[in-house]
């Protein structure tokens, strides 16, 4: 316990000084390091835990009631191979592997996947980046391909020191997905055309994906408006 009234002017101010630097260190780290945060409600610590006996789930729920943003934790989880003690769920041991966050349309992805992810709808805004469920300090800032306010990709270090490639689709880009294995792809609410062709097209994608017999995951999220 410090006792204020012995300090000189000059010391107090130091005292503030360090105070308001530690204030802005816990504000930082808060904000770069959302997932150390993430306290899951019980649907979503129960969808989670499936994970470590199917590696396609859907979870089917309502508008804003948190069924994208606990994906998106779990997504980075994966990606960061940073899990916390209270997981029981899918463990992705490694890195170096490719994953996909795939939505109706470039756009809605933006707005919604990168924006739980990254933490900005912007992608110009760099100081926001890294304020989702991806730490920042996991992140490759220089790596970021974009499209006007839309990230294209970026890559994650994962714990191992290995560099994971996180791709940000619309489903009608269809096209670029053929020809590559997927670790993890996060899929977010059904497009309203040819949805069981995307479908087929991603679990395709995710054979072998993590080797010889390892298949990787897809989480799929939807409020099903179209049916």
């Amino acid at each position: 316990m410090i006792d204020l009234s012995t300090l000189s002017d000059e010391e107090l101010l130091d005292l503030l000084t360090e105070l308001k630097q530690t204030q802005q260190r816990v504000k930082a780290f808060q904000k770069y390091n959302r997932i150390e945060y993430f306290d899951p409600f019980p649907y979503q610590r129960k969808f989670m835990a499936a994970g470590k006996e199917h590696n396609i789930r859907y979870l089917r729920a309502g508008n804003r009631c948190g069924k994208t943003f606990g994906a998106a934790n779990e997504f980075a989880m994966h990606l960061t191979g940073r899990y916390p003690d209270w997981w029981q769920g899918l463990v992705v041991p490694d890195g170096g592997h490719t994953y996909w966050c795939v939505g109706v349309t470039l756009d809605s992805v933006r707005r919604v996947l990168q924006k739980e992810l990254l933490g900005t709808e912007n992608a110009k805004i760099l100081e926001e980046i890294g304020s989702g469920a991806l730490p920042r300090d996991c992140l490759d800032l220089d790596s970021i391909s974009r499209d006007g306010n839309a990230v294209k990709s970026i890559c994650v270090r994962h714990k191992d020191g290995s560099i994971n490639t996180l791709n940000f689709y619309g489903s009608q880009n269809e096209a670029v997905m053929m020809g590559q294995k997927v670790r993890g792809c996060m899929f977010d609410e059904e497009p309203e055309h040819r949805s069981l062709e995307i479908y087929s097209q991603i679990k395709t994608r995710l054979l072998n994906a993590g080797g010889n017999g390892v298949d990787g995951f897809l989480i799929f999220t939807a409020t099903p408006e179209q049916g």
